[in-house]
């Protein structure tokens, strides 16, 4: 499996993430419905032409299974095929993006404790808890999921941090499950 950065962004590869990605969200992401799904779709083209680091992990026929986004240090997004799952990518990918890119945060869905638990294994911890992440240029897309669920359940995102000398979340707010 290698792990590339991408700079050539063609339609055909955007095609590839964008089934990599809805494969990725129908497989954790429970808590969306298949409406929520195919709205946000929508977005994410937009999301990975946008995003300053695209890097994917190509399979043994050349394919994605896998990708991450980052900018600012920022883990935006990683996304990962079903099938790829448990076998190390995600650690490969994020070790990668830690030492090539300096990432040191990200913001996770409180509703997906998988990823929660995969960040926490990795050693991210809470360092804060917003009910609206502001992702950069990809803030439309977040506000239109935040709409979308708006007024069935209250959605948090949990801000994880990589510098273990943060300051710690208050009890009252540290659960993020």
């Amino acid at each position: 499996m290698k792990i590339l950065e991408v700079a050539d962004r063609t339609p055909d590869l955007i095609n590839q993430l964008l089934k990599v990605w809805e494969k990725s969200v129908r497989a954790t992401h429970l808590f969306l419905s298949d409406r929520e799904i195919k709205n946000i779709k929508e977005y994410v083209p937009q999301a990975l032409n946008g995003i300053a680091h695209l890097m994917i992990a190509a399979g043994e026929a050349g394919r994605a299974v896998a990708f991450m986004g980052i900018e600012d240090s920022t883990l935006e997004m990683l996304f990962i095929s079903p099938e790829e799952r448990g076998k190390g990518l995600g650690k490969r990918l994020i070790e990668y993006g830690i030492e090539s890119y300096s990432v040191e945060r990200l913001a996770v869905n409180e509703q997906n404790p998988q990823a929660k638990g995969f960040y926490e294994h990795m050693g991210f911890h809470i360092y804060k808890m917003e009910a609206v992440v502001s992702l950069r240029r990809f803030e439309n897309m977040i506000k239109r999921f935040l709409k979308y669920v708006d007024g069935k359940k209250e959605c948090y995102f949990c801000i994880l941090n990589l510098n273990k000398l943060s300051d710690p979340v208050p009890a009252a707010r540290r659960d993020c499950t």
